[in-house]
């Protein structure tokens, strides 16, 4: 199953930067500054208005010139490392924002603006940053949320638990933190609390997928697969361009027994993004459940193609050429999943039987011995191979 983003992913709670929105501040309703203004003040808000009319170039000249003027120029950092920031230009954004806690250093907003920034640069100074941020404003739902998501990704559960609580408390009609605790009860394997947060974000973002997609995926965690199929149509339903849903969606079907639903949504994820080796791997799963042998082959081969070193999908054309009757096809691809992979009981039993369906009496018995050797329970599943015979009378293979 594959959950959204690497890992959980974190809502920050804000929207995602316009990269071809104005920078800095908007201007004044009035176009002139006021005669009593300082020249650095009227480069600054010149810059702003510029800014506004989308010609960054230009206010960036007039910000910094600005700044060499008047280096104390607060409203001039803060309108550059917007600028910075919707750029991508996070390292000059932060050392901007340095510039401005350093003039402001009792503006919350500077300071969550440079915890922000930080945090997009895996700056572990964005921890202090948030810190002092929620010491001047408590009631920084932000604040809370994000600083929730950076002690949950450096492992202290327990201060980002309560860093959601926070914000929960301040906005409970926002889901941000909702979704985000439940993306931190699934890593910590408290599936039925993770449901419910999933559950409350969905209430107050019922358009979001992600709350959708990640519900889902909790109750195919705990085993709900009826209602993981219905949470995974509703994500597909929002953002039906994600090839992941329809993935996920593909191995609750398979795993409730229904290869045809499974083969289509496995098709749909493929339509979104052919370039997964396991959803081709697992397509091929589902086809040969229906006894579409040659199709599953081209998708085990396609999967391969995608990744040479993918050992479930050379064990399993192993199989499928198996049922086709190549035991030479076979064998290699069970060898070269061995090659891949060497610990594989199972895998060293199928390249065994079909050795020794193919008269290779000695390398099966190699073969069968690893079997034995790495999992010594399967002797036992010995017997319920009818091509081994007398090859259990060896003496590598009788018991003591």
């Amino acid at each position: 199953m594959k959950l959204f983003g690497d890992g959980p992913g974190r809502s920050t709670g804000r929207d995602p930067v316009d990269p071809d929105a104005a920078a800095g501040p908007r201007p004044d309703a009035t176009a002139g500054a006021s005669r009593g203004e300082a020249a650095p003040t009227r480069l600054a808000r010149r810059g702003d208005r510029l800014a506004a009319a989308g010609d960054r170039v230009r206010a960036r000249r007039c910000w910094l010139e600005a700044l060499e003027r008047d280096p104390r120029l607060t409203a001039a950092w803060e309108s550059l490392s917007e600028l910075q920031r919707r750029e991508g230009d996070l390292a000059g954004a932060a050392a901007s924002l340095r510039h401005v806690v350093e003039l402001c250093p009792e503006s919350a907003e500077a300071w969550f603006a440079l915890g922000e920034t930080q945090d997009r640069l895996g700056d572990v100074a964005a921890g202090a940053s948030y810190d002092r941020a929620l010491k001047l404003s408590p009631g920084l739902y932000e604040g809370w949320n994000n600083l929730g998501n950076l002690r949950a990704r450096s492992g202290d559960t327990l201060q980002a638990i309560e860093c959601y609580r926070r914000a929960i408390e301040l906005e409970d009609d926002r889901f941000e933190a909702w979704f985000n605790r439940g993306n931190l009860l699934v890593e910590l394997g408290r599936i039925e609390t993770a449901i419910e947060a999933y559950d409350r974000a969905s209430e107050r973002a019922p358009e979001d997928a992600r709350c959708a997609y990640n519900g889902a995926f909790a109750r195919a965690a705990a085993g709900d697969l009826a209602a993981a199929c219905a949470g995974y149509r509703r994500a597909a339903e929002l953002a039906p361009g994600d090839y992941r849903t329809w993935y996920n969606l593909g191995n609750v079907y398979a795993e409730q027994g229904l290869p045809a639903e499974s083969a289509e949504a496995y098709r749909r994820a493929l339509e979104r993004c052919g370039s997964d080796p396991e959803v081709w791997n697992n397509l091929g799963n589902a086809l040969l459940q229906q006894e579409r042998t040659s199709e599953a082959i081209d998708c085990y081969r396609r999967a391969i193609g995608l990744d040479p070193r993918y050992d479930p999908s050379w064990n399993n054309l192993g199989n499928a050429l198996e049922r086709c009757g190549d035991l030479e096809g076979a064998a290699e691809a069970y060898a070269t999943a061995l090659d891949i992979r060497p610990r594989q009981a199972t895998c060293c039993l199928s390249l065994a039987s079909v050795l020794a369906r193919s008269g290779h009496t000695e390398q099966a018995i190699d073969w069968i011995a690893c079997a034995v050797e790495l999992a010594p329970e399967t002797r036992c599943l010995l017997p319920g191979f009818d091509e081994f015979g007398a090859l259990l009378r060896h003496p590598r293979l009788s018991r003591d």
